[in-house]
């Protein structure tokens, strides 16, 4: 088996068809496609149950909701092919997608291929998203990591299947897939891109990255995980202004998201966002504050340094600043 595809299916029977034409269409031979429902309470079952019985190359796997890390590892535990590529199911991909990919496995001997990236827009719109790098044949492992720390690059292609022997997606929090990604960019030998395959991401309110969820807290955590990835693989010292600077962020950023949508949380589910934003800040390292903010006014920095010397001063900080910014 070449490629095996790898779809979490939860609630997305209003896109799902589309995205299983996709890969029915695929011109790559050897190729099967695992849909694992996690859960789905739509019609999405009778959906893939309908594909499954009209093409063998579908495998339909079922769990109770457990999100999109634990259903890749549950599919994953059945692949069989030399790559691995993934397909979420409100998301398409065009014909040759895998075959140009796999071909390019084998041409440049690479771990990870990389293609094209889509947007499509609510209104039908596609649009191209170029990544933002200069290289456009390879680069190494340890420059990919480096490059996914802010994203520069995206995670849409396929990979050696043999990465998944020692690496599992990461079950802890709300972006844990995300963190496998960077963990699996750090063990690739090389990671190569082709212009030819595309993927066409569907941008809506439904996609994951767009609900309210007090799980969203956990993006603080996927952070300071990041950067003890860093730590082990030796490229922290380059890149600690990318990802101190994105948890400096990060922390402002999330403190003024909590107060605004507090109201729609419990008490259980706000004492987790303070432990998560509590934690965070804590670990933030305040030695970099003042190069952090080299671009602000003095006025800026000594307010930055004089909240960010206690907890419980910036918290109350944040807490007056966001009631007087929504209202």
């Amino acid at each position: 088996m070449k490629v095996s595809v790898i779809i979490p299916v939860y609630n997305t029977s209003q896109y799902l068809r589309e995205c299983l034409d996709s890969l029915s269409n695929q011109t790559i031979k050897q190729i099967e496609f695992i849909c694992v429902n996690d859960g789905s309470t739509d019609n999405c079952q009778s959906i893939l149950n309908e594909y499954a019985k009209k093409d063998s190359r579908f495998i339909i796997l079922n769990q109770e909701n457990k999100g999109i890390s634990a259903a890749r590892n549950y599919a994953l535990e059945h692949s069989k092919g030399e790559y691995i590529g993934l397909v979420d199911s409100d998301d398409f991909v065009s014909p040759d997608y895998f075959e140009v990919a796999y071909a390019k496995a084998l041409e440049t001997g690479s771990d990870c291929i990389l293609n094209e990236l889509y947007s499509v827009l609510n209104t039908g719109e596609i649009i191209h998203e170029p990544m933002s790098i200069k290289e456009t044949i390879d680069i190494s492992g340890s420059q990919a990591l480096i490059y996914s720390i802010d994203w520069r690059i995206h995670s849409l292609g396929i990979w050696n299947a043999k990465l998944f022997k020692s690496i599992k997606y990461n079950l802890h929090g709300y972006h844990g897939n995300e963190y496998t990604t960077h963990e699996l960019f750090a063990e690739c030998n090389k990671v190569s891109f082709s212009q030819k395959g595309k993927y066409y991401y569907r941008k809506h309110a439904e996609s994951i990255t767009s609900k309210i969820s007090i799980k969203k807290f956990d993006f603080l955590l996927k952070h300071l995980m990041l950067r003890e990835l860093l730590k082990r693989k030796n490229v922290y010292e380059e890149t600690k202004f990318i990802i101190e600077n994105k948890i400096f962020t990060s922390i402002k950023q999330f403190h003024y998201w909590f107060f605004y949508y507090k109201s729609c949380f419990t008490l259980e589910e706000k004492q987790y966002a303070r432990n998560r934003l509590k934690k965070t800040f804590n670990e933030f390292d305040y030695s970099l504050l003042n190069e952090l903010n080299a671009n602000k006014n003095i006025y800026k920095r000594i307010f930055d340094k004089i909240v960010f010397s206690n907890y419980t001063i910036y918290y109350y900080t944040s807490l007056i600043l966001s009631k007087k910014q929504y209202k």
